[in-house]
């Protein structure tokens, strides 16, 4: 099947529009219908229509029950001790639970072939990235300047800054959390634009539409993405090759990406400069970026919290508590932002101080032990869906606290999943015989069975 912008295969419209569409409103859209007594997603029908259904199909699965149960006695216990606060500990322990479960239904379960359900998700980015665009063009004609159908007539939130007005989130909370999100489907595009006659998915037009897209955020992010998606490149198409051409040119576009927007440059000096002196003590918060104060003293506090409790951390949502024993600045206001107390400001740092040595070395150990990359024959792809969900994992890991918002446990269970089927095709192969050593077989069965016959 031929596309304008996409590579389709003829087997790429098998996963049910009802799983697209839990895709779309848990990975896209993340806005809700109500925050009391807890934040209820719009994504979160999809926890109430699916769960119960695939619950009975297939049960729960062993290591993601004893993983929780691990994490509710520690959090439980954590509350006696008044290290954690018990309300808050189970709202964000039972939905990072059925978040996960959720998506291990969908990815394991339900469809089980990485490269259809991702191309799931690279379709919805691309349509994300060209709204985004739309929303700039209109915008900058005064057609619709934040009110009209293009926000959802002033549902979606728009944020000012960047270059043309405002930064683009599309449908997400903040421009950082569109940026992260849509890493995943950055790399593939960047893949697919350098190597377009080994393209995974998109064409020329479509890659520049998702790149353009994820640029017009102007978040920091951004920077860490492009950094995670040359290493993984190089890695994967070698590193000479990357150190001797396309470092020069990687370094012109980092310049010009930092130097084109104040927003970019601001954050980058202010992150730079903050974690090159690494104060220990209160400090004059008004000399970095408020972005960069905030994510450095949820990770002094994480640091503190982890040198007391090294091994489980002090449980699931307990950060806010660590937070008010070791800030540095909780008694300064940070002028047009928040400091994301529950959410640690990175999933490093909330699981570093919540889950200790356990959660850190688990996610660790998928990272190293599930990792694969481009093979030399036989080329799957399979390795640009596990570089992919890599970068949002690593970008999660460094700017997003949120155990399950946008669908994080998506992509882990992708990461996962790909690596299960690779292993699986490489036994495959293994096993498998060349066909002429199949065809010399019956040859000799049919001299067999003529001999026997005379």
């Amino acid at each position: 099947m031929q596309s304008k912008f996409f590579h389709i295969d003829s087997n790429d419209k098998q996963v049910s529009v009802l799983l697209q569409l839990a895709i779309f409103f848990n990975l896209f859209y993340s806005y809700y219908f109500f925050r009391t007594p807890f934040d209820f997603y719009v994504g979160y029908i999809f926890y109430i229509v699916l769960i119960p259904r695939y619950y009975l199909k297939y049960g729960i699965p062993k290591n993601l029950l004893l993983i929780f149960s691990l994490l509710l006695f520690i959090g439980v216990y954590f509350t006696i001790t008044g290290d954690n606060e018990l309300g808050f500990f189970l709202k964000v322990l039972l939905g990072a639970f059925f978040a996960y479960l959720l998506m291990y239904y969908i990815v394991i379960k339900e469809v089980y072939n990485s490269k259809k359900l991702f191309k799931v998700y690279l379709k919805f980015a691309f349509f994300t990235a060209l709204f985004g665009i739309i929303q700039v063009v209109v915008y900058n004609l005064g057609i619709d300047t934040g009110k009209g159908p293009f926000w959802f007539f002033g549902t979606l939130s728009l944020f000012p800054g960047g270059l043309f007005g405002f930064r683009v989130n599309v449908f997400f909370g903040e421009p950082t959390y569109y940026a992260m999100s849509m890493s995943g489907a950055l790399f593939v595009a960047i893949h697919d634009l350098i190597y377009a006659n080994k393209a995974f998915y998109f064409k020329r037009f479509a890659a520049s539409v998702v790149i353009l897209g994820v640029y017009l955020s102007f978040s920091g992010t951004i920077v860490g993405s492009f950094a995670f998606i040359f290493i993984l490149l190089a890695l994967n198409y070698g590193v000479i090759r990357y150190l001797l051409i396309a470092s020069p040119i990687a370094l012109m576009l980092f310049i010009q990406l930092i130097t084109t927007s104040n927003d970019l440059e601001s954050r980058y000096d202010g992150t730079l400069s903050l974690f090159l002196d690494a104060p220990t003590k209160s400090f004059n918060v008004y000399k970095y970026h408020g972005s960069s104060v905030i994510l450095y003293d949820h990770l002094f506090v994480a640091v503190q919290n982890f040198i007391n409790h090294p091994l489980f951390g002090t449980g699931i949502g307990s950060h806010e508590i660590a937070y008010d024993k070791y800030s540095l600045i909780k008694n300064h206001i940070i002028y047009q932002y928040r400091p994301n107390v529950k959410d640690a400001s990175s999933m490093f740092n909330r699981l570093l101080s919540e889950t200790g040595l356990f959660g850190i070395g688990l996610f660790i150990f998928l990272i190293v032990s599930a990792f694969i990359k481009k093979r030399s024959t036989k080329d799957d792809k399979l390795w640009i869906i596990s570089a992919a969900c890599l970068v949002v994992i690593m970008i999660n890991m460094a700017r997003q606290g949120h155990y399950f918002l946008n669908g994080f446990p998506f992509y882990v269970w992708m990461y996962y999943s790909v690596f299960k089927e690779r292993k699986n095709l490489l036994i495959e192969g293994k096993n498998n015989k060349p066909v002429f050593f199949e065809q010399n077989e019956q040859t000799m069965k049919s001299i067999e069975s003529t001999n026997k016959s005379k």
